[in-house]
């Protein structure tokens, strides 16, 4: 999986990538399992709310920031790409089009 050929077996930090990655993944999981608990326990045992103003200043907040950090990277479309041959998709391809680029294929 290493982006690195190497002469002999390493386990080092050319293995440090898929580690972490392996981490970030099985910590995700325990989030995602730990919030549905939470939510289906809220759903079975309502509790009020005690200060709903709150929870909607800080919600907006939150978007607030989203959406500055979107306008600071640009980042409103995505893209992706396929380094098996040349063949790349950009989603975000002018005038609201959907473009494709196909610089790998045979003509």
């Amino acid at each position: 999986m290493s982006p690195k050929k190497w002469k002999k077996n390493t386990f080092g930090w050319a293995r440090a990538e898929v580690v972490g990655a392996l981490i970030n993944a099985v910590f995700l999981y325990a989030l995602c399992f730990s919030i549905t608990v939470e939510a289906i326990k809220r759903f079975l045992v309502m509790e009020p709310i005690e200060n709903p103003q709150l929870i909607l200043i800080v919600g907006g907040i939150g978007l607030a920031i989203n959406l500055v950090g979107m306008l600071l990277f640009g980042d409103v479309g995505h893209g992706h790409s396929h380094d098996d041959g040349g063949h790349a998709h950009n989603h975000d391809g002018g005038e609201g089009g959907h473009g494709h680029s196909h610089d790998g294929e045979k003509k």
